[in-house]
């Protein structure tokens, strides 16, 4: 990368726009501080991160959705993406983590309680987190859950459907899955 000086500036548009071009590639990236020791000596060194993170919804659009029952556990698929740097997928629901890190998981689910509903927070196949709401009369009713996790590069996180439960939403996109990065390990 070029430097810019503030001395002998000849074309002040071309360093503006070499300003303008640095600071977004600042804010495509996280700039991360790592430390490493090396022998006796710490070494103190940038490491450029991409950033990470999704937030989508069951509801493509205005009409109410039912999702479910089905005979067996199902990957939710959501619609409605409102972000994503990439890594997920909303063809098949699932994220899958570029680089290795700690990162944060939330999910909510709603239904109209005369019917259960149960999600799973999935990593790989292994259930972390769930919320269920039982059969209670016949009200709206919406669950949360969020979790911390610990991936590795091509981990993949997912959030899974019980057997024989259901989820509703609307455009009010009240079913919602997010994730992101917290930082990199």
């Amino acid at each position: 990368m070029e430097l810019i000086s503030c001395q002998n500036i000849a074309n002040p548009i071309k360093v503006k726009h070499k300003v303008k071009r640095i600071s977004q590639i600042f804010h495509m990236f996280c700039v991360c501080f790592v430390h490493t020791k090396y022998t006796s000596q710490t070494v103190l060194y940038y490491k450029i991160i991409q950033n990470v993170a999704f937030g989508a919804s069951i509801s493509a659009g205005e009409n109410s959705e039912n999702i479910g029952p089905f005979n067996t556990h199902t990957t939710v698929i959501y619609k409605k993406v409102y972000f994503n740097t990439g890594s997920f997928n909303r063809g098949t629901g699932i994220f899958t983590a570029p680089v290795k890190g700690a990162y944060y998981f939330s999910f909510s689910g709603h239904n109209l309680s005369s019917k259960a509903m149960g999600l799973q927070l999935m990593k790989n196949g292994q259930q972390m987190v769930t919320v269920v709401n039982h059969v209670a009369g016949n009200r709206h009713e919406t669950a949360t859950n969020g979790m911390t996790l610990q991936l590795e590069v091509g981990d993949q996180v997912y959030m899974r459907l019980y057997e024989n439960t259901w989820i509703f939403d609307n455009s009010n996109d009240h079913s919602t899955f997010i994730g992101y990065l917290l930082f990199p390990l």
